[in-house]
């Protein structure tokens, strides 16, 4: 899975997938889903958003997945439709792994 796609995953799962230095791969892709620069400190006021805008990237993913025998690791993963309640709480509470 690379980078991009893991973004994808992060912003519409609320799973934290990129981590440190590679964390700037999903603030990237959030910037481009709203077209502007977002602070990080938005992240939580706009996580509905976030996930709302990513939906078509993920499904789009999910479906590339089904139909490509070298990535197993995608059965199912859209049946992974909603974050639960508090996903992007826990990920910018423990900022030193970001």
């Amino acid at each position: 899975m690379t980078d991009r796609e893991k973004a994808i995953v992060m912003a519409y799962t609320g799973i934290v997938m990129l981590k440190g230095d590679k964390f700037k791969v999903f603030h990237g892709y959030v910037e481009e889903l709203f077209g502007r620069e977002v602070y990080t400190h938005e992240f939580l006021s706009l996580h509905d958003e976030i996930k709302e805008r990513s939906k078509a990237d993920f499904l789009k993913l999910c479906e590339e997945g089904k139909n490509n025998e070298e990535t197993e690791n995608w059965n199912g993963i859209h049946a992974q439709i909603t974050a639960p309640k508090g996903t992007f709480e826990r990920i910018f509470n423990d900022a030193d792994d970001i």
